[in-house]
């Protein structure tokens, strides 16, 4: 069983929301933040958490070049190696190595380009959709009330809201 983190089951539902809407993605994003965590601070916490521990866009990219300078490196020390009858062999050789360093590097790419895509904008809106904190001994995702005078039903207010 493949284990998929809110974050990318979050993306995959923006990635497919965005096809079937015509609302920009911070609009977007809102609402579906918003309805994936609902009243939930544990939720919150923990998609808040996966985002900003997930490596941007840029981060992925030098991951892609820096596989693909080993690559090269690794090919020039095959070539290198191999006397001069043997370099064909080091050439098909070195072709292979690349071609394997570049379907593994579009495969990263291809894997977390959701991701990619949306972490900026749930970034940018993860805090508005942040759930108010319940008061003490309030059971998780139970709606928080303010308390009210028994002799008028109306409720009080807290002197440091003023």
């Amino acid at each position: 069983m493949k284990h998929t983190s809110d974050l990318d089951e979050l993306c995959k539902t923006l990635e497919k929301k965005e096809k079937e809407s015509h609302k920009n993605r911070i609009t977007l994003t809102r609402e579906e933040v918003t309805n994936h965590i609902g009243n939930n601070m544990d939720q919150y916490l923990q998609l808040k958490a996966e985002v900003e521990a997930e490596p941007s866009t840029i981060d992925s990219l030098s991951q892609v070049f820096s596989m693909l300078a080993f690559a090269l490196a690794a090919i020039s020390f095959i070539y290198s190696t191999f006397s001069d009858t043997d370099k064909n062999f080091a050439v098909i050789l070195s072709f292979l190595t690349l071609a394997a360093i570049l379907l593994v590097a579009l495969w990263l790419l291809r894997k977390f380009t959701p991701i990619n895509k949306w972490q900026k904008y749930i970034l940018a809106v993860i805090d508005e959709c942040k759930p108010q904190s319940a008061p003490a001994g309030t059971p998780q995702g139970a709606p928080a009330t303010t308390p009210t005078t028994a002799s008028t039903g109306t409720q009080t207010q807290n002197p440091a809201s003023n």
